[in-house]
């Protein structure tokens, strides 16, 4: 899904088609919810339900179903990532 990560500085950059894959899931609005995803997976910052409680809370309904989808195509992205490296 992303490009082959390129090395800066002893670490691997990563090119996610974030703007992309937002595009596909029907507006590129929710480009942001896909990063937010695909950050939550890499960076096991904080777990998915706590992510997904918040995204629900503060999402007004109409658009709930669009951001809840482009937070799963955010791990799944991720999720396609991580497997590459290991």
């Amino acid at each position: 899904m992303c490009r082959k990560p390129t090395r800066w500085a002893g670490h691997h950059v990563h090119h996610p088609p974030l703007t992309r894959t937002a595009i596909e899931l029907g507006s590129e609005r929710v480009a942001n919810i896909v990063a937010l995803g695909a950050l939550t997976e890499l960076g096991k910052f904080c777990d998915r339900m706590s992510i997904e409680a918040a995204v629900r809370a503060e999402t007004p309904k109409v658009y709930l179903d669009l951001n809840m989808d482009a937070l799963a195509a955010g791990y799944k992205m991720a999720a396609g990532v991580a497997m590459s490296h290991t």
